[in-house]
């Protein structure tokens, strides 16, 4: 049940709370004001959450399968419905996780007239278009299209991650002053720049001597990883180079593939690592690879970003032209940036790089500075936005 504890009461809908949804509600309650989390079961939930937050526990989020995906997201979607016909809190905050949750808790919160805010992370249907999901054409595409028109005119302020993002939703009709951005931050105080030498991720995997390119995370079909493969086998003769993935995802098997049938020996695939160990993972390399696929340059931010730059990596931008990846390289002077399906570039880019020690360590001492820019006090902001008519 939702507990009226105090003055302002603020609905926080999240299915898969983390790190920087936690962050964020502890700073309105820091602020004096009545949170409740209405969220999905987790083992982490209550670590580093403010005793203060009521937390309504409901449908955990299933990641094991698509089908599994889709139907714990409805479930979730159908008990929050539920709940706000039952309740009416002040403020509803409802993030695109899942994000038909969204389209649904806006309708009902316009029939209720309760005062909402829209926290965009990915943005359908763009998304959808995207990944190829859907024909840009489709019945669902403009129904979906239609209906965001309606409810992000209703909402009484939109945050999203990027200026490419907050330009995308401008597409909706929605006034250029209920849409904010808020970058996020790192989540992670132990990730700082190492020494390679004492790193022992690093002695562990014969990488202390090498120089080392790291793609770190969910290996997704819409990423251009294919890319960095390919670099490998153009840079293979050169035995100071060594490219690391660690995670999983849809993409690993084709990329171990590849390299197999390459005979690569500079490509180490390993699993994500122990949460305790992953300072050392990321602070083991010298270059941090992000990607974004092809059309998400303006839905998607990637969160290893802030990890990257807080361990001092030059970073390596293979995305396309616009990208709030490009703005940051550009703004920061952290990095270099490569299109899409170009293995030759990123090869290219790469050993003019690791020849130019003077460009790289500026690189790298320029993203360590950048990374103070992400840091806890961006979900103050949050708080400021929601809040910024009340008397």
């Amino acid at each position: 049940m939702n507990k009226i504890r105090g003055a302002i009461s603020l609905l926080y809908i999240n299915q898969s709370t983390g790190k920087l949804t936690k962050d964020i509600v502890n700073s309105f309650v820091n602020q004096g004001h009545v949170v409740d989390l209405y969220t999905g079961k987790r083992k982490d939930l209550y670590d580093s959450l403010h005793k203060d937050v009521n937390v309504i526990e409901s449908v955990g989020y299933n990641r094991s399968s698509v089908i599994k995906r889709i139907a714990s997201g409805i479930l979730f979607t159908l008990k929050v419905l539920f709940y706000l016909q039952s309740n009416r809190p002040k403020k509803v905050v409802v993030v695109t996780n899942p994000f038909y949750n969204v389209l649904l808790t806006a309708f009902i919160c316009m029939r209720r007239s309760i005062e909402y805010h829209i926290v965009i992370y990915d943005l359908y249907p763009d998304a959808l278009k995207q990944t190829g999901s859907l024909k840009k054409g489709s019945i669902v595409i403009r129904w979906i299209t239609g209906f965001n028109k309606k409810l992000f005119l209703s909402a009484k302020s939109i945050i999203t991650l990027s200026e490419s993002m907050k330009t995308s939703i401008l597409q909706y009709d929605v006034p250029e002053e209920n849409i904010h951005f808020v970058h996020n931050w790192l989540i992670n105080k132990d990730i700082k720049p190492r020494e390679k030498q004492s790193n022992p991720f690093a002695l562990k995997h014969n990488l202390a001597d090498k120089k080392v390119v790291l793609y770190s995370g969910n290996m997704s079909l819409t990423h251009d990883l294919t890319s960095l493969v390919e670099a490998a086998r153009i840079l293979k003769d050169d035995e100071t180079v060594k490219f690391v993935f660690v995670g999983e995802g849809l993409k690993k098997k084709e990329l171990v593939q590849k390299t197999q049938e390459y005979g690569l020996d500079n490509v180490l695939f390993l699993p994500y690592q122990r949460k305790d160990d992953f300072p050392f993972v990321i602070s083991c390399a010298d270059i941090g690879v992000v990607a974004l696929g092809k059309g998400a340059e303006g839905v998607s931010v990637p969160s290893k970003t802030y990890s990257n730059l807080a361990a001092g990596l030059a970073l390596l931008v293979i995305a396309p032209e616009g990208s709030e990846l490009q703005r940051l390289i550009q703004s920061f002077d952290c990095g270099i940036c490569c299109l899409p399906d170009n293995p030759q570039g990123v090869a290219d880019q790469l050993r003019g790089l690791f020849n130019n020690e003077n460009r790289l360590k500026r690189f790298q001492r320029n993203s360590f500075e950048a990374s103070r820019n992400f840091t806890l006090e961006n979900a103050k902001e949050y708080v400021r936005i929601i809040n910024r008519n009340d008397d």
